[in-house]
């Protein structure tokens, strides 16, 4: 199976992708529209070749609202360009026939035993953990934990 994980940060967001044992990483702060869609194409072109299903998993958008209940919401310009970007991924997928479901920080950090309660470096330590070849930095690491995600829970 081919396993695509999307943590869909606009600074720190990025795809990542088990194929075959092999990973590999798309930046997104540092991608236009067009290099996502070449990227998810060509996933889309190996799941042909390889003869392996693929599945996707983007993290579902929390925390986007006015604050509530004393907790800061996110400001409207950063609202508008992440769901911007969130919503640009979730047509790409769709235009690409890429099956994905999306889901909340809480349930795949739990699944994956990686609940960070907003410490970054907890889920980078549990990526280090579980792919102890790669060299995982921090803007790499939700992702790949997406995609391990994927693997697991299909």
């Amino acid at each position: 199976m081919i396993c695509i994980g999307i943590d869909p940060g606009k600074s720190s967001g990025a795809i990542a992708v088990l194929l075959n044992d092999e990973i590999q990483f798309l930046r997104l702060s540092k991608s236009t529209d067009k290099d996502v869609c070449v990227f998810l194409n060509m996933m889309k072109i190996a799941e042909c070749i390889q003869q392996e299903p693929i599945y996707c998993v983007i993290e579902k958008l929390s925390n986007m609202g006015p604050p509530m209940n004393g907790r800061p919401g996110r400001g409207s310009k950063s609202n508008w360009s992440l769901s911007g970007s969130y919503h640009g991924l979730k047509m790409a997928l769709t235009c690409l026939e890429i099956p994905f479901e999306e889901v909340t920080a809480s349930k795949w950090m739990s699944y994956l035993n990686c609940r960070t309660r907003g410490d970054k470096r907890v889920s980078q330590q549990r990526a280090k953990q579980l792919f102890p070849e790669e060299k995982c930095f921090q803007w790499q690491a939700d992702a790949l934990l997406l995609a391990q995600y994927a693997k697991l829970y299909v």
